[in-house]
């Protein structure tokens, strides 16, 4: 098969690329970071609109400085290359669940980052499958207002609600800021080794002390895959989300937690979903954008 490079050798194709780097000019090979952009939201129950959230983070991206101030350098310089949009597969969850592990496979292999910007949760069960075929030690960071530990939710076993305990069946989770779960979750974190599934309910102020961040570093292994949907953060934070929680963590809290978590491990891929923009003021894609870059900042 032809690409269109190959039939137009002449014309330059451009897509929309997170800092707005034209694609012709930022080399895939000669980047750490791959961003792989998902419009995907078929099994979200409250509010849709998540499938718009990548190219709003994307479009935001381009208004942000590439020298951030708080880590006192340019996480660009690692080079960042932006995939075309992945066509979305609405037949089943497991079809495009299935793409995106084609897809964050394949990055893993060419020895990049992936961010894997969504998109509904559900994708995460992709990427962080093909993380897992790579990396025998990786272990799971997931920060989320909602424990996702369902078997099943509404008779589906593959759906947003049920992401966290599918990826137990793989991998290890350290489960950060959760402030809503069922009661069969509570009953399931009970019985779940620690070992295995280790819980940090949100605190009451939105800030974890010193001492819990170590202890959540500590239950993580050497390569760790951050899987980040916004709603772990406060509503007066990040309202653009499909399930907003109230007692959501700050800004600073989650910055901390990914700065010491980038200081005791390697990571090895990233993926920030469930932003929905039309749920909240525009700013909100600033935000969402700004971290984005930040945990990139954190990789190189």
């Amino acid at each position: 098969m032809h690409k269109y490079e190959d039939i137009f050798p002449d014309v330059p194709f451009e897509w929309p690329t997170f800092l707005n780097t034209r694609p012709s000019e930022s080399n895939p090979l000669d980047s750490l970071i791959w961003v792989i952009p998902v419009k995907y939201d078929s099994t979200v129950s409250y509010y849709a609109g998540t499938k718009f959230g990548p190219k709003a983070i994307v479009d935001a991206s381009a208004e942000l400085e590439d020298f951030d101030i708080e880590l006192q350098k340019d996480p660009s310089m690692v080079g960042i290359s932006t995939l075309p949009y992945l066509e979305p597969d609405v037949s089943s969850p497991l079809g495009m669940i299935e793409i995106v592990k084609l897809v964050v496979n394949k990055t893993l292999t060419y020895g990049k980052i992936p961010f894997l910007i969504g998109g509904e949760h559900t994708l995460s069960i992709g990427s962080i499958t093909a993380a897992a075929s790579h990396f025998d030690d990786i272990s799971v960071l997931y920060l989320d207002a909602h424990g996702d530990l369902r078997a099943k939710y509404l008779g589906a076993e593959y759906c947003h609600a049920t992401v966290a305990r599918r990826l137990l069946e793989n991998v290890n989770i350290v489960h950060v800021g959760s402030r809503s779960v069922s009661q069969s979750e509570v009953d399931f974190i009970a019985n779940t080794d620690q070992d295995k599934l280790s819980y940090f309910p949100a605190p009451p102020d939105g800030n974890y002390t010193i001492e819990q961040i170590n202890d959540i570093c500590s239950k993580l292994s050497g390569n760790v895959y951050i899987s980040l949907d916004l709603d772990v953060l406060d509503p007066s934070v990040m309202p653009a989300v499909g399930t907003p929680e109230p007692g959501g963590l700050s800004w600073d809290g989650v910055n901390l937690i990914l700065s010491k978590v980038s200081e005791t491990s390697n990571i090895r891929g990233v993926d920030i979903v469930e932003f929905a923009p039309e749920l909240g003021p525009k700013y909100a894609a600033f935000t969402a954008a700004k971290l984005v870059y930040r945990i990139m900042g954190f990789c190189g």
